[in-house]
């Protein structure tokens, strides 16, 4: 069964720094559209395999229900829900986001 996909406001955010610094930064706006219409094809593959992606458990030592995908050179922070998929971040795979998550 197909589930549904929701983007938090920060995962949206994410996105579109990602764009805009490909874009605007490095100024390749047609790299800056590949790779985030990539990501976006990646994430749409979790709402058939919700279960597709790695639990943060075995990174950070504790309970949590966080689960995240490498795509490339950034992970997709998402929480695989009863009835869907929520996309909680995106980062550079470069930056700490175990800080940023779980501090």
């Amino acid at each position: 069964m197909k589930k549904l996909l929701v983007f938090t406001p920060d995962a949206i955010e994410d996105l579109e720094e990602i764009k805009d610094y490909i874009s605007l930064v490095l100024k390749n706006p047609v790299s800056a559209n590949k790779i985030v219409n990539g990501i976006l094809d990646e994430i749409e593959r979790l709402s058939e395999s919700p279960e597709l992606g790695v639990n943060f458990v075995s990174k950070v030592g504790f309970p949590t229900d966080l689960r995240y995908l490498v795509v490339e050179k950034y992970i997709v922070v998402y929480r695989n829900e009863e009835d869907r998929v929520s996309v909680i971040h995106v980062f550079y795979g470069k930056r700490n986001y175990l800080k940023l998550l779980f501090d």
